[in-house]
């Protein structure tokens, strides 16, 4: 998948355990991708997990403030 232009792995995502969490973030960095957090989030409610970028992650994806 990268060989065909993947750039990121969505690593968070609120119905993943910690360990899920963990696997998934190692595979980005093993293979230089970016992480990602879920953004379908649809409720009133405070989130359940903080969606702020990662580090760098915006200046990766050439987007700027």
């Amino acid at each position: 998948m990268c060989d065909a232009g993947l750039r990121g792995i969505e690593s968070g995502y609120t119905a993943h355990s910690k360990e899920q969490t963990r696997f998934f973030r190692g595979i980005a960095e093993r293979f230089g991708l970016i992480n990602t957090k879920g953004s379908d989030y649809h409720s009133g409610e405070k989130p359940p997990m903080d969606y702020t970028p990662e580090d760098g992650a915006a200046e990766l994806l050439g987007i700027r403030d």
